[in-house]
């Protein structure tokens, strides 16, 4: 206070020069500085709960903020994460749900022309050549005999040509389907075959190729297995044997003939999917499925052979009722058992066969190329973090069609000089297989 009798500000107390401080330390009421400026707090003093310098002010909860597991996103048909033994089992059953016109559609329209088409033509082939015999005379039938067998060979082979074209067209756009429903995408089949059509040739000549090795294979395996199962019975049989050691030396050759096949065929399941989802050819396909499934064959042979066996069982539990209901309807019908009668029961019990079979059929092919693409997609997100890859991609690519300028999640990196995949940094490996 002044001697005038009014209050004025008291001066703050000057900070002592440098030399008469020479420790830094700090006076009484001054706080202490440290090296890089900012306050440090003094003894007795306390900022519980407040910003210190250079600190952002957040405002104040009841209860902090939860924190901990988020679930992974799931923008389509499967989660963005590696999928467990139920998924892989259950979604390929959703697949012709979620999208049925370009998926089951597409695989029982094929079916149904692929019957049509060769239903008329045997039948043709069957009316023309008996025709033929019935008024040719005896020294001619022989040429027409023959003639007929040389038709029914080249019908053979269109037919096999035909059916192996459907079922190429089908299994592309199933694993494109599943691949783009991943991301949430929903193409109809125009937009599935304008991304098909690129690979379609190389996928149908793979297609033939796995057909004509599996029958080379069992012509120049079981053959020999058969005749050296027959020999090795013989020498023990003569040796004082019996004819049930022939069996069981033919089962055990057999046994071991389907163990290799199945081996084989489990390590080459992915080729259709790499072929189609990763635009390579039939050698790096081949290599790319073998790599993938190490150190993952019995959990893809277990998944691929319950879906087998889950159709097989449902296929079975539908026919064999319609079997037995028109047995009984036959014999209501006609119970003398009249000619007329038993065969149109039996024509109308044969087209109701087909047609139900047709269309167990196509959920067959649907179910099991769909379960073939998960299996891949799973084990691509186990081994180079695909989920990671998928996740950025629906970020930036949410809700668009696939065009030329926008990329291809799915396509592996490859090395500069290679044809291999290049390995994802261990930064980017998928944080759900840890």
């Amino acid at each position: 206070m002044s001697d005038n009798g009014q209050w004025t500000a008291p001066e703050s107390p000057q900070q002592p020069p440098s030399d008469q401080n020479p420790q830094g330390q700090a006076s009484f009421g001054q706080p202490q500085t440290s090296p890089q400026g900012y306050p440090q707090p003094q003894y007795g003093q306390h900022n519980y709960g407040q910003p210190q310098y250079g600190q952002p002010s957040y405002p104040q909860q009841p209860y902090p903020a939860p924190t901990g597991w988020a679930p992974p996103p799931q923008p389509g048909l499967i989660p963005l994460r590696p999928l467990s033994f139920g998924a892989l089992l259950g979604v390929p059953f959703k697949v012709f749900r979620r999208n049925p016109r370009p998926t089951l559609g597409v695989a029982l329209l094929l079916q149904i022309g692929q019957a049509i088409f060769s239903g008329l033509a045997l039948a043709g082939l069957i009316w023309f050549f008996y025709l033929r015999f019935e008024s040719a005379y005896s020294e001619d039938r022989n040429p027409i005999i023959a003639g007929a067998i040389a038709s029914a060979i080249v019908f053979g082979i269109l037919q096999s040509a035909f059916s192996i074209a459907t079922s190429s067209i089908v299994q592309g756009v199933v694993s494109l389907d599943v691949t783009q429903g991943a991301i949430g995408r929903k193409l109809k089949f125009s937009q599935l075959w304008k991304l098909l059509r690129p690979r379609f040739w190389t996928l149908v000549l793979w297609t033939f190729l796995a057909g004509a090795v599996l029958l080379a294979v069992a012509a120049v395996i079981i053959v020999p297995v058969v005749l050296l199962a027959i020999w090795a019975g013989t020498a023990l049989a003569s040796a004082g044997g019996t004819i049930a050691i022939i069996v069981l030396v033919g089962l055990l050759l057999f046994a071991l003939f389907m163990a290799l096949a199945v081996w084989i065929g489990t390590k080459l399941s992915l080729v259709t999917v790499c072929i189609v989802v990763e635009n390579r050819g039939i050698r790096e396909s081949v290599s790319r499925s073998w790599k993938l499934t190490n150190g993952y064959f019995w959990k893809t042979f277990g998944t691929l052979a319950l879906v087998n066996i889950i159709i097989s069982t449902a296929s079975n539990i539908i026919t064999t009722p319609i079997s037995f209901v028109f047995g009984i309807f036959s014999n209501l019908v006609s119970p003398t058992g009249g000619v007329s009668s038993t065969v149109i029961t039996s024509i109308v019990l044969y087209l109701v066969l087909i047609a139900v079979t047709l269309v167990l059929s196509s959920i067959s092919t649907v179910a099991i190329t769909a379960c073939y693409t998960l299996i891949y997609i799973d084990l691509r997100m186990r081994k180079e973090g695909l989920d990671i890859e998928l996740i950025r991609f629906t970020e930036a690519f949410s809700g668009t069609e696939p065009a030329d300028g926008i990329p291809n999640p799915y396509h592996a990196r490859r090395a500069p000089g290679g044809a291999q995949p290049q390995p994802m940094p261990p930064a980017a490996s998928s944080p759900w297989n840890r």
